[in-house]
């Protein structure tokens, strides 16, 4: 993997030698769509996708937990009993004892 990428830079910088007047954005993205190629078509192994799946679930999981926590503060359910108290207004304090 790591010598495709090697080709892909010396490609790269060859084509940019080779351009005095600027970039030849067909060119680049041809190289580009020839290194995507590549990448996918070398796949990943059975170990590889099991731990790509394991990362994938545990983002899953951070993401499901941040929004949870979001919407609890945005609901005001993650505040304490000291906050809670310092937002009250004093008829609330007094109508609790």
């Amino acid at each position: 993997m790591a010598s495709s990428f090697s080709k892909l830079n010396s490609e790269i910088r060859k084509d940019k030698r080779d351009d005095s007047d600027g970039e030849d954005e067909g060119r680049l993205q041809t190289i580009g769509k020839r290194s995507r190629k590549e990448r996918d078509s070398e796949g990943l192994d059975e170990k590889q996708e099991a731990e790509k799946k394991e990362r994938d679930e545990i983002r899953r999981l951070l993401r499901k937990e941040n929004e949870r926590n979001r919407r609890r503060e945005q609901a005001g359910l993650n505040k304490t009993k000291n906050e809670r108290d310092a937002d009250r207004d004093i008829s609330e304090k007094i109508a609790l004892g």
